[in-house]
């Protein structure tokens, strides 16, 4: 891994970065726009007060990262590994203009978003075992081939989501809101099981 070039209180715009390794580091109030992270090691990498805007995450080692007070504006993340992060403890903006984040072949288990508004996210072909959904805003999200197995919902708005081809989700349509959600057979039996009726054969 190359030694860090990236330090706090720092602006860095459209600068790419390979195989950095911030591992157990603190880069505190630091600006990324537009950059480029690829085979970078950030485990354990505490941001605070720093902010994220379009920037792309390539074959990163994000687990256990701490986001604290940070803000994430249109970043995408590729075959990441995102493992344990609670994203509760961002500063969300306040601008609707830009989805937070969208994750295609990434791991993000073990990880929280209790509360935050996502509309809009990408979260595709992913494994998302054991995340915290509760209370979020999910409205028009594509899931759509990802693994939500032990993964909670409850509270949680998944109006117009797509959930085609979304593995081992347990979904109450009585502590949810799915109203206009895409499911597809046979995994969608899964919603009726949780209803007070009565499946004959």
């Amino acid at each position: 891994m190359m030694k860090t070039l990236i330090n706090s209180n720092e602006v860095y715009t459209e600068q790419p970065f390979t195989s950095v390794d911030l591992s157990r580091q603190e880069i505190v109030e630091a600006e990324f726009a537009a950059c480029w992270f690829k085979s970078c090691t950030l485990r354990e990498t505490v941001f605070s007060g720093c902010h994220f805007d379009e920037c792309i995450f390539e074959a990163c080692d994000l687990s256990m990262m701490k986001v604290q007070q940070s803000q994430f504006m249109d970043c995408k993340f590729t075959r990441c590994q995102l493992v344990g992060i609670n994203w509760t403890e961002m500063e969300l903006s306040k601008s609707k203009l830009k989805a937070l984040f969208s994750f295609e072949g990434c791991v993000l288990n073990h990880s929280t978003f209790i509360g935050i508004s996502l509309k809009d996210l990408v979260m595709k072909d992913c494994t998302a075992r054991n995340v915290d959904f509760s209370e979020s805003g999910l409205q028009k999200a594509d899931l759509r081939g990802t693994d939500l197995a032990e993964s909670r919902f409850a509270q949680t708005d998944l109006s117009g989501a797509d959930l085609r081809g979304t593995k081992n989700y347990a979904i109450d349509p009585n502590l949810n809101t799915i109203t206009g959600a895409h499911f597809v057979l046979p995994e969608a039996l899964s919603l009726l099981y949780r209803l007070d009726i009565v499946l004959d054969e």
